[in-house]
């Protein structure tokens, strides 16, 4: 019994470690090297509409990236989940008078600290999450809990103003809510796991299939006598489309269109998919072979970004019209 006390109190002081030393990897940059270009949006380009879509949220205008103030069209081009998060952080670390153009700065790292402190909660979650998966090897998590702490991919992307930090966050804590839901056969941990994975659709659809895919493997291995039973597995998928249900109403009832999430996003990428990248907004030379059509599908393709940053329905007409092109080229160059 003593060594198990001291061991356990050896895993919590490492842990304690592990998490000052992920927080501080993080914040540290914010603080040494601040982010001040656009304002303190910084270099990537879906920045610009999550700050948008926040702000207007923030000023009671309802989800649109509507940047003058006018009548807001709703938005549907990009997931709710991360602008609400940052309409909170500004609401929580912004006071009126620093929501101004000289003043936005402080707002913004302010957030970009607080989701470092998010992403390393994470090295709480996956010591958590390898102890439920592996109970008799506490070093094995203490392995991945330094692992996660010391993540250079995380901890760049924490200090970014996109959804990769959210996501990673809930994402994590599904897993682990999951994992230890089926060693517990616990029915509270199994809807928490079920919600949060609701919430990290919520921030980047394509975790949409997953659900399916997932819910519906356990339930074959359910069927075969594995694992827990199915009704288990419908919980889960229940609690996990309850969170995503209400923006898909809200959606149906906006667009009269079944859009699950968001919308517009796969011909868009089939398209940049389907050449050597070379530039957000410009094509590589000679790409078609007609430069009339080349300088046509240019000038569509200033107008597709365009409209992805307006958050507009029209997405799906420039994203029907970037599909086919992408299959024009697979047809071309299999």
């Amino acid at each position: 019994p003593l060594g198990e006390g001291i061991l356990g109190s050896s895993m919590k002081a490492a842990l304690i470690f592990l998490f000052l030393l992920a927080a501080s990897l993080r914040i540290a940059p914010v603080i040494l090297d601040p982010e001040r270009g656009r304002l303190g949006l910084g270099p990537y380009g879906d920045s610009y509409f999550y700050h948008r879509a926040a702000f207007n949220l923030l000023e009671g205008r309802g989800f649109s990236s509507t940047a003058d103030g006018r009548a807001c069209e709703p938005a549907v081009t990009r997931a709710p989940g991360y602008p609400f998060f940052l309409s909170l952080a500004y609401s929580v670390f912004g006071k009126s008078e620093d929501r101004t153009p000289g003043r936005w700065h402080v707002v913004l790292d302010r957030t970009r600290m607080a989701q470092g402190v998010l992403d390393s909660l994470n090295v709480l979650l996956v010591f958590l999450l390898a102890r439920a998966l592996a109970p008799a090897s506490p070093l094995a998590a203490l392995a991945a809990a330094s692992l996660c702490a010391l993540n250079p991919y995380t901890a760049f992307y924490s200090g970014a103003l996109l959804s990769e930090t959210l996501t990673g966050f809930l994402l994590t804590l599904s897993m682990t809510c999951l994992g230890t839901a089926l060693a517990r056969d616990s029915a509270r941990l199994l809807s928490l796991a079920g919600a949060a994975m609701g919430l990290v659709v919520l921030c980047r659809p394509e975790y949409l299939p997953f659900l399916f895919l997932l819910g519906g493997l356990w339930i074959l291995l359910a069927r075969r006598g594995l694992g827990l039973p199915a009704s288990r597995a419908g919980l889960w998928l229940v609690c996990a489309l309850a969170v995503v249900l209400p923006w898909t109403i809200r959606n149906a009832c906006l667009f009269q269109k079944f859009i699950p999430v968001s919308a517009g996003q796969l011909g868009g990428n089939l398209w940049l998919g389907s050449f050597p990248w070379h530039h957000w907004e410009r094509l590589p030379p000679g790409l078609l072979a007609d430069p009339g059509e080349q300088r046509a599908v240019q000038e569509r393709w200033k107008q597709f970004h365009r409209t992805v940053l307006s958050g507009s329905i029209r997405i799906r007409q420039e994203d029907a019209y970037f599909r086919q092109q992408a299959m024009k080229v697979f047809r071309r160059h299999p």
